[in-house]
């Protein structure tokens, strides 16, 4: 273990609870711009919830040229479950959302390679 515990940030429960396969795993998860970017939304814009029509806008708005259906299915069948797989997200294919777990190693590599 790493460092343990919970606290909670904007309204979110943030879990500290660190191993080593969850440390790879999340690195292996954010080592992709397109999540991270995913996750940014999640985090700075929502309450940690979002449809994947939303999150596939927020995706279209730095690429233009894509259209939202084929980003949706890049969600569902590419960074979706590579987030879910390292317990930073969960997702429901019934009603298309996606929510945000809350993980301070997320937020910790997110805000190293954003001062970057």
């Amino acid at each position: 273990m790493i460092a343990w515990g919970s606290y909670t940030s904007g309204g979110i429960s943030i879990s500290t609870d660190w191993t080593d396969d969850s440390v790879t795993a999340t690195l292996d998860a954010l080592a992709d711009g397109t999540r991270r970017d995913i996750l940014r939304y999640l985090v700075e814009d929502t309450d940690g919830i979002a449809s994947y029509e939303e999150l596939a806008r927020q995706m279209q708005s730095r690429d233009p040229d894509e259209e939202l259906e084929r980003l949706v299915a890049l969600l569902h069948h590419q960074h979706l479950p590579k987030l879910a797989a390292a317990d930073i997200v969960e997702y429901d294919t019934r009603s298309s959302t996606v929510r945000y777990l809350g993980c301070s190693l997320t937020e910790t590599v997110l805000a190293t390679v954003d001062s970057k």
